[in-house]
Parts: C-alpha cells; structure tokens; sequence
C-alpha cells in the first residue's frame, strides 16, 4: 500500500462506532476538481480500542454533495485500515460533503455483519484553477495531458543527463584501453623487430660458416688436383714403378671426386640457409604490419565514441531537450484557517507563494518533496 500512497494526499482519521456525543464530528479539507489524488487512512475504533477489520471483506465510503446527489465508492481494507479515494464527483461541488463508511462481512458465527462508522464532513474549497464548467471539459483534459507531459519531459532530461555522464565514463574507459593496448602493441612489435633481426644475425653466422667450410673443401681439392698432378708426372717419370703411379693417381682422383661432391652439398646448404632467411624476415614483417593494422582499428573506434558523446553533450548544452517555460499565473484566494489567514500570490519572480502571518501558525511544511497543508 505505501507505493500506492506516492504522490497522494493522504488525511488520517480515527471514527469512533460508538460514544457519538463525547466525540465532534471531524471536518476534513478538499479541493474542488481533483482527481484521484486525495484518499482517506481510516481506523475505527470502540471502548476497547481499535477494532479488528479482518471479518470485514468489503467497505464503502458514502457521500453526499452539498446539492443532495448520493456518490458510493469502495474502499480497500487493509491491516487493519481502511483507504478510501475521494472521486472526482464528491469533489466537483464546493461546500460540505457529508460522509460515512459502512463495512460488511460475515461474524465469527457465520452471520451477516453491517458496521456504519460516525458520520464526518469533507469540505470541499473553490479551486483557483478550475470551475464547474471546466471540469470534465476538453479544456481540462488538455491541461492535465499538459501537465503530465511537461513531467516526462523533465524525467527524459534526466535520463540524456544521466546518459551523458555513461557515455563520457564509457568514453574514459575506452581512452584508457586504447592507451594500454597501444602500449602493448609497441612492446610486441619492438619484440618482433627483435627476433627478426637476431634470426638475420643468426642466419648471417651460418652462411659465412658455411662459406669458409666451402672455401676449406676448395682448397682441398685443388690440393688433391696438386697432388694427382705430382703423381702423373712421378709416373711419367718413373716408368719402372707404373703399377704403383697408377694406384697412387686414382686415389687422388677419387679425393678429388670426393672433395669436389662435398664442396657441392655444402654449397647447397648454405643457398638454403639463405632462403629460410629470407622466408623468416617476410613472416615477421607480416606480422608486425597486422599488429599494426589492428592498433590502427582500436583508435579508430574509440575517437568514434568519443566524437558521439562529444554530440550528445553540445546537443544538451544547446538546450535541445529543454521543455518551454510554462505561463505566470496570477494571485490567488484568501481562506480563513482557526488562528489567521494565509493567501497564495504570484509575485514578479513567476513563482507561486503562499503566505501566511507568522511561522507558529503557517499550516504549510515540505517533507519527502511534497507541500503539505495541515488543518489543526
């Protein structure tokens, strides 16, 4: 029931069922042409205290304007309180509205049970902003849609606000990631141009390696062809010893052969040394310009968030979701309350006040956002 009871002006009574004569008849205000927004808190009670309302399963607030029409409407019941809403009806007439609840239900018996609480009064005030006429009409519709509007205006504002606020946070947030993401991307690629240039370093040993084997095995041979060449010439020269010239020129012929088939795998492997080099610093650079790429896309999307909240702010600062400025309204009406009066005015501000003669008497005070009026 508290969520019912927001925004709602809500009078409390206590009505006695029974010593009617010690008790006066208790008056509440109203004001004329409200809708839906006044309800009555009630408890009953006894000589014994408050009564019980759980037999009870249905109330009925009945009314009667100042001109004789019988208005009924139901009640809610509960915990042990019974809500009634004034309709706009009861409240269309000025003057005094005659009251009473009645409460039906079934006793612990089983029996019928009808309980009428003491009758009260609403007095119903003249409105400064409606009348008879305008109450119900087009006109008064329209004002209220108004109203309202001009409150969804206000919640929706609020809403921009708060997500001008998000999007500036969001925006921080991506700013950040960009910055610690750019930071990474820097350390991997200074890594990648690191691996590579040791591998070239690397690849670099192994041909010259390789190149002075080859050059080794080259000199091999040529001194094996030095060799065969001396033994051609001892065989030319020792006739008697043919047989064993022969031998010792074949074997230097096959060490020649040898040398020259080891200085070509060598040579070989050094010409595919040098490709896998070649290989290794191509993939590197294409990793390193996809890092790149990739970087290049973060900063891309987030000067694009950053650029659309920048918009959202300009707009709200333009004033592009602010409502116009409603009409001034004009001094109001003086109503007698039990010490003085006070009288409500529009002042050269725009704004409405009310007045009253001192603060020990004013009947007006603001909690939890609401202006309350309270009778004594």
């Amino acid at each position: 029931m508290d969520n019912k009871l927001k925004g709602m002006a809500v009078r409390n009574l206590r009505l006695p069922t029974t010593d009617y004569n010690a008790t006066p008849i208790q008056i509440t205000p109203a004001q004329q042409g409200d809708i839906n927004s006044r309800i009555l808190k009630v408890q009953l009670y006894d000589n014994r205290g408050n009564i019980d309302l759980s037999v009870y399963s249905t109330a009925l607030l009945s009314a009667i304007r100042i001109d004789g029409e019988l208005f009924v409407a139901e009640c809610e019941i509960e915990d042990g309180f019974i809500y009634c809403t004034l309709t706009p009806p009861m409240l269309a007439e000025r003057g005094k509205v005659t009251c009473d609840i009645t409460l039906t239900g079934k006793n612990l018996s089983g029996n019928d049970t009808i309980l009428t609480s003491q009758t009260f009064y609403i007095y119903v005030a003249r409105s400064q902003l409606v009348d008879n006429d305008l109450i119900g009409s087009d006109n008064f519709n329209i004002l209220i849609s108004l109203i309202n509007n001009v409150k969804e205006t206000e919640k929706m504002i609020r809403l921009l606000e708060s997500g001008i606020h998000d999007a500036e946070g969001l925006r921080v947030i991506a700013e950040n990631e960009r910055q610690v993401n750019e930071a990474e991307r820097q350390k991997n690629f200074n890594k990648v141009l690191s691996d590579v240039s040791d591998a070239v370093d690397t690849v670099q040993s192994i041909t010259y390696d390789i190149a002075n084997t080859a050059s080794q095995a080259v000199a091999i041979a040529n001194a094996a062809v030095s060799t065969a060449t001396e033994a051609v010439s001892l065989s030319a020269s020792a006739i008697a010893s043919s047989a064993n010239a022969e031998a010792v020129a074949n074997m230097a012929v096959e060490n020649t052969n040898n040398a020259v088939k080891v200085a070509q795998e060598l040579k070989a492997q050094a010409e595919q040394s040098a490709l896998s080099a070649l290989q290794a610093e191509a993939a590197a650079n294409a990793i390193a310009t996809q890092v790149y790429a990739t970087a290049n896309g973060a900063v891309e999307i987030a000067s694009d968030a950053k650029a659309k909240a920048q918009s959202v702010v300009d707009r709200a600062n333009s004033g592009e979701f602010k409502g116009e400025q409603g009409l001034q309204g004009e001094s109001g009406y003086l109503l007698p309350i039990p010490n003085n009066f006070f009288r409500a005015e529009v002042r050269a501000d725009g704004n409405l006040w009310i007045v009253s003669p001192s603060d020990a008497t004013n009947p007006f005070s603001i909690k939890d956002g609401n202006l309350i009026f309270t009778i004594q």
